[in-house]
């Protein structure tokens, strides 16, 4: 991996001493000192991840829930819901399919008033690879903005140790392969295949699809597929022959296709991580 950017302020602490007035902006450079320790060690350490938990569901209406649980972000977060859970309301106007993703929240503003700052993770929702965070799951709506199916995606933490076991996946690092690039983060993408080729119910088509436009390895270990359909048009898919740098989607017809599908590109959009 790259090596993050360590401040040259990273490692200070306070030293104290008797009779010494102490500041909030002392006790905050003490917060700080651990603060920045926990989390380099844990981002050099681990992958981001699901530790327990962290599972994703449909509650009522557009309201999804986030269970109880913890993880860690690829900054080095440990990100936890307590017990009870999370609940999220899914706006009407949110772009289809989107991420479920956790991230750690932002301390207010240094105040009299204010004396407690709850660090429980929060929930949010992407189209893309969120900047920060943690993916869980991904919730799909229909053309009204009603949700229609909510999904976990259950990525494990892993160890960036190169003596890890060597069954397990793990992503590349820059001391296993020159010149091979790595992302600890989903890596996703759309593909289309023409709608001509799915006329009939039970017709299918296949066709290879790569992680990275250079087709160079995206991952040691071949990483989970996931695969949804864009549109309204009832389809059957299916993943194999997954591996290092590409896998093969086959999709299917449910149902024969209209003058207007079949004339209509059917686009669908995949979600790749260890």
């Amino acid at each position: 991996m790259v090596t993050p950017v360590i401040p040259n302020t990273f490692a200070c602490r306070p030293i104290y001493s008797d009779g010494m007035f102490l500041t909030s902006g002392i006790m905050a450079e003490e917060q700080n000192y651990f603060i920045n320790w926990i989390t380099l060690q844990t981002q050099l350490l681990y992958t981001g991840g699901i530790l327990t938990g962290l599972t994703c569901s449909a509650v009522g209406g557009n309201t999804i829930m986030v269970a109880t649980g913890a993880g860690l972000d690829e900054a080095g977060n440990f990100l936890i819901v307590p017990s009870g859970g999370i609940t999220y309301t899914v706006p009407v106007t949110q772009a289809s399919p989107s991420y479920i993703y956790l991230f750690m929240p932002s301390p207010p503003a240094p105040s009299p008033s204010v004396t407690t700052f709850n660090a429980a993770a929060q929930v949010g929702l992407t189209t893309g690879t969120p900047l920060a965070g943690l993916v869980v799951g991904q919730v799909t709506l229909d053309n009204n903005g009603v949700v229609t199916s909510v999904v976990s995606i259950p990525s494990p933490v892993r160890s960036r140790l190169a003596g890890g076991t060597p069954s397990t996946p793990t992503l590349m690092t820059d001391s296993m392969t020159a010149g091979v690039s790595a992302n600890s983060l989903p890596l996703e993408g759309n593909v289309s295949v023409p709608g001509s080729a799915l006329a009939k119910a039970g017709q299918s088509i296949t066709q290879t699809v790569s992680f990275r436009p250079d087709g160079i390895p995206a991952f040691t270990g071949p990483p989970r597929v996931f695969i949804t359909a864009l549109g309204s048009r009832p389809l059957a898919t299916s993943v194999a022959a997954i591996t290092t740098s590409q896998f093969a989607l086959t999709v299917a017809a449910v149902t024969a296709a209209t003058d207007a599908e079949k004339a209509e590109a059917v686009s669908l959009h995949w979600l790749a991580l260890l």
